[in-house]
């Protein structure tokens, strides 16, 4: 005979934005949306990019132009960055430079794209990226892994 009995400190969501536990504890459930910027010169990449996150409900701001997004990143905060390093006006790198001592960034997934690994090869994007991705990037690997990192943490 099996038990229909829930394991111990089980947790099943309820529709209340609260997950119950078997234990009859509730935790509250994160329900802000995830929310990304995307900073790539390449029309191209950004599109694909944006089709990506969009598919797997991810609420995307997009800039061509690093130094545009620079300013926006100033008074606003994402759930995850995806950067290009190589961009005219303003590099990836030194994009990085000016947004991580910024508090509301504090905790912003950070995800570094370049299609040169020779550029990735330094301790600064090692201390201020979380991940870094070559080029060219399968759209199902992105989506696995943008999924992973932004999941909701219990």
């Amino acid at each position: 005979m099996t038990s229909n009995k829930a394991p111990e400190n089980e947790t099943k969501q309820g529709g209340d934005n609260t997950a119950a536990r078997s234990d009859g504890a509730h935790l509250s459930m994160n329900t802000s949306p995830i929310t990304a910027i995307i900073v790539d010169d390449d029309d191209d990449n950004r599109t694909i990019f944006r089709n990506v996150l969009e598919s797997i409900s991810i609420q995307v701001t997009e800039f061509a132009n690093p130094l545009l997004a620079r300013d926006d990143l100033n008074s606003h905060s994402y759930t995850l960055l995806i950067l290009d390093l190589q961009m005219p006006l303003l590099s990836g790198r030194d994009l990085l430079k000016t947004i991580t001592p910024n508090p509301i960034h504090k905790n912003m997934q950070i995800l570094v794209i370049t299609a040169h690994a020779h550029l990735s090869n330094s301790t600064d994007i090692e201390k201020d990226a979380h991940f870094l991705m070559y080029k060219p990037i399968s759209p199902g690997a992105l989506a696995v892994f943008v999924r992973r990192i932004t999941a909701p943490k219990l």
